[in-house]
């Protein structure tokens, strides 16, 4: 009898030992099947160590394929510019097989660019970029790409203007602000750009569109929000561009133009 009642008592135990694994690997099994994030029950002392690590790793994979969603959408995004170049050229002109070089050696650039974000790849020593071929380059494509809109891009650059940093990531910035000019401008766009090197370097891009309400100048830079009902594009270049601007200490404002459209500064101090 009492061997009995001790094999009992051992089994009682063992039940109860093993109560929290039975609860973890029930929690395992809803995060299998997609019905939470993270293992957040309160666990025995004995078992948090593990759990710890688990959601350690659970964050980190996550994390991960936020990473690769972002990197996604902003490699289509970037590439959209270049391949309406190529979309809009006449392949019976004398330089379309220039163009579409021109264009080819571009996205290679726009790939290999944000692959290396996506991997965090190693930073690169500051350089001095000038501002002024990296806007020319950018408006001789864009007047290609909206080449039915007769659009006037006007290029104020101060002499010496510089820009200290990766030129991949100011042709980021600057071909997300002159795309979205271009595409709410009626006609005129005007970018300015003054500075850098020991002083601040001021990028101003304005267009004579709609403009942008003031409660939405904020929103805006939100990854995905649209201040429009268009369906064109992803509502992604301006916080990318924001993202990249603060990377480097920079900042991103948007008001009013005195063109009576929008105004976007780029400020790098």
């Amino acid at each position: 009898g009492s061997a009995l009642a001790l094999l009992a008592c051992q089994v009682l135990i063992l039940g109860w030992g093993l109560r929290p694994l039975r609860a973890l690997a029930a929690d395992i099994a809803r995060l299998e099947a997609g019905e939470t994030a993270l293992l957040q029950r309160p666990y025995p002392r004995e078992v948090q160590v593990l759990t710890r690590n688990l959601n350690t790793l659970l964050l980190g994979e996550q994390q991960r394929r936020e990473r690769v969603r972002r990197t996604l959408g902003d490699l289509a995004h970037s590439l959209k510019t270049p391949l309406a170049v190529i979309r809009t050229a006449d392949p019976r002109a004398l330089d379309y097989p220039a163009v579409v070089a021109e264009q080819t050696d571009r996205m290679e650039e726009i790939v290999s660019y944000q692959l290396q974000r996506a991997t965090g790849g190693s930073a690169r020593l500051l350089q001095r970029v000038p501002v002024a071929p990296v806007l020319e380059r950018l408006r001789d494509s864009l007047l290609k790409v909206y080449a039915g809109r007769a659009l006037d891009i006007q290029l104020l650059v101060e002499a010496g203007c510089m820009f200290r940093g990766d030129e991949r990531d100011l042709m980021e910035m600057l071909g997300n602000l002159m795309d979205n000019a271009c595409k709410y401008a009626r006609r005129r766009i005007r970018i300015s750009a003054a500075g850098g090197d020991e002083n601040p370097l001021d990028i101003i891009v304005e267009d004579d569109g709609p403009g942008v309400a003031p409660a939405l100048c904020r929103a805006i830079l939100q990854r995905g929000f649209r201040a429009d009902s268009r369906g064109e594009g992803q509502g992604i270049g301006l916080s990318v561009t924001a993202d990249i601007a603060a990377s480097y200490q920079g900042g991103l404002t948007i008001d009013s133009a005195g063109q009576g459209g929008a105004r976007v500064r780029l400020r790098f101090n």
